[in-house]
This record gives structure tokens, C-alpha cells and sequence, in this order.
């Protein structure tokens, strides 16, 4: 069964899905190794930022990828040590305009992956 955004279990199932499988997913995912490279990033996540999968793979998320996301907002969750489930309202700068959005920050002590999941905003 395909996760929602919001399933409390989410970071189980994302440790053990195929790239295939983020693609079926209804919101972005960008996966992040431990030292902060893209790992993958899904269908949802190309559509949203205008920018292809191919180009994200191996980069630095903040050196490159994410440069409008190395903030205090975005780098203080995924530099956290252990556990993190957090979701915040952020407006990210996509190469189509600013666009709200809802990311949620996951990290499972021991994970091999540190995950954000992006879906856009109703509303601002």
C-alpha cells in the first residue's frame, strides 16, 4: 500500500522502497545520503521544481540542489543527530516562482537515508 504524506510509519516503508516506488508517490521526495547528497529524487519532486532527477543525483542538496533550503529552517533538521519528524510551512523558490509548500523532515537513528517530503500549499 502506497504511503500518504501525514502516515506515521512513512520512514519504515521509504527505508525499503525502490526509486520506482518514490515515483509513485502523490508528493515529492528527495533522499539524502548522511554526508548530504541527493540519493534520489522522485517524479512529484522534478514536477514541482521544473528541474529533471537526472540532474539532482550525486550533488551536494546544499551546495548545489537545495541552496535556497541552507537555512536555519531546512539545514537544522537534517544536520539533527537522531530521530527527526517535523513538518513546517516553508515557500521554496522553484525556477517556476516561489511556491508554499508543506515538508516534512524525517530521520531514523541508524536510517541510511535522511528524507524530505514536499507537497504544495492550498493556501499561503
Amino acid at each position: 500500500m502506497t504511503p500518504s504524506f501525514d502516515d506515521l510509519d512513512i520512514i519504515e516503508w521509504l527505508e525499503t522502497a525502490a526509486d520506482t516506488d518514490l515515483d509513485e508517490l502523490p508528493f515529492g521526495v528527495i533522499a539524502l545520503t548522511p554526508a548530504g547528497v541527493v540519493a534520489s529524487y522522485n517524479r512529484v519532486q522534478a514536477e514541482l521544481s521544473g528541474i529533471a532527477a537526472g540532474r539532482m543525483l550525486g550533488r551536494d542538496f546544499f551546495a548545489s540542489v537545495g541552496a535556497c533550503a541552507d537555512n536555519d529552517v531546512i539545514r537544522r533538521r537534517l544536520e539533527h543527530r537522531d530521530d527527526v519528524d517535523e513538518t513546517v510551512d516553508y515557500v521554496v523558490h522553484f525556477q517556476m516562482g516561489k511556491t508554499p509548500v508543506r515538508v516534512r523532515f524525517l530521520r531514523c537513528l541508524g536510517g541510511r537515508r535522511m528524507y524530505l517530503l514536499v507537497t504544495r500549499k492550498d493556501f499561503l
